[in-house]
């Protein structure tokens, strides 16, 4: 049924992001693909005006970018940008496995770090790249929010780290998944032991390895430089 028949305007645009978003995230939308705006009018049975408006609050989100005379695109990041943006997280995301760390014993957090961990812990089988890639979104994500610090939890999301991944993520070759899964091993066990120091360096170390990967890619992987 068209989401034009189920809810009001603030509602339609608000499926729609989400529609677009889950898209996006789960690699339907590749990065630098346009979002074509009579598809999408077609499909949910909207008007321009809705549509416009959820393009604008991806825009907003860092998820597209508006560009004149061609609409929205999925955002695809220059190289510059990723490495840039690797070594916020190298920081961040270290301080939010810190805190995991010191707090993993505090209400449900250990239930919680602990029911994600036996989901998307390394298992001898070889995982396809969007689902490697949804599970290291959730592994990273429970650590920021059972890091318990709502500003951090709020920079790491309006960053949107996990749309850089998406973009070298089909690059991912096995060697490079089985080093991460073995990087998260030692995550986690800094995080189950409460030890916010081998916690947050086992973190800041698997970030400086992606970070150092991403070095090795080829250029065609980014938007081409101006």
């Amino acid at each position: 049924m068209p989401i034009a028949t189920k809810k009001k305007r603030g509602g339609t645009v608000e499926l729609l992001c989400q529609h677009l978003q889950k898209g996006i995230l789960g690699g339907r939308f590749a990065p630098g693909q346009r979002l074509i705006e009579r598809d999408l009018i077609e499909e949910f049975g909207l008007s321009r005006g809705p549509v416009r408006e959820a393009f604008h609050r991806l825009s907003s989100d860092g998820l597209v970018d508006l560009i004149p005379n061609r609409g929205a695109t999925v955002r695809r990041l220059y190289r510059k940008e990723v490495m840039e943006l690797f070594q916020i997280r190298e920081s961040l995301e270290g301080m939010a496995a810190g805190l995991a760390a010191r707090n993993i014993d505090q209400g449900q957090n250990r239930k919680i770090f602990n029911a994600v961990w036996k989901q998307v812990k390394p298992t001898k089988k070889d995982l396809q790249w969007n689902v490697f890639m949804e599970n290291n979104r959730l592994f990273h994500k429970t650590i920021v929010d059972i890091s318990n610090n709502t500003q951090l939890n709020d920079l790491v999301e309006k960053l949107r780290l996990v749309v850089v991944m998406l973009q070298v993520g089909k690059a991912m070759q096995t060697t490079q998944m089985d080093k991460s899964h073995q990087d998260h091993v030692a995550i986690a066990e800094g995080i189950l032991d409460g030890d916010f120091i081998a916690a947050e360096t086992a973190m800041r170390n698997h970030v400086a390895n992606s970070h150092n990967w991403i070095l090795t890619l080829p250029d065609s992987i980014f938007k081409p430089e101006k």
